[in-house]
């Protein structure tokens, strides 16, 4: 059961990265200091914002589609895996694919 609730939670996780990356990707959210890439270029320029929010809402969707993704397929598997493997295996996705948002974020607004 317990094995199943941490499955669970990335899941869910996965699926909350989707969602927050969605109304970066079409623009839909504005300036502001909670959500979105806010680092000082991009809360200066709104047209930064935008380009920088809509690269890394992308990102985000992927990301979150790759622990979807992870989930699904750990289910599958989860009576030959113990809870610690589960965890470790979830958690290093997870936060993987985090840095790499991050970084490629990083790394476009530098660009920009």
């Amino acid at each position: 059961m317990i094995k199943t609730s941490i499955i669970l939670m990335f899941l869910v996780v996965g699926m909350f990265e989707i969602l927050l990356g969605i109304p970066l990707l079409y623009e839909k959210v504005k300036t502001n200091w909670i959500y979105g890439f806010r680092i000082k270029k991009t809360l200066e320029n709104e047209e930064i914002w935008y380009k920088a929010n809509k690269y890394s809402g992308r990102d985000l969707i992927i990301s979150g589609s790759v622990v979807v993704i992870f989930s699904l397929f750990i289910i599958i598997f989860k009576d030959n895996l113990d809870i610690g493997a589960v965890g470790l295996l979830g958690g290093c996705i997870l936060l993987v694919s985090i840095i790499i948002v991050l970084i490629r974020g990083l790394i476009y607004i530098k660009n920009l």
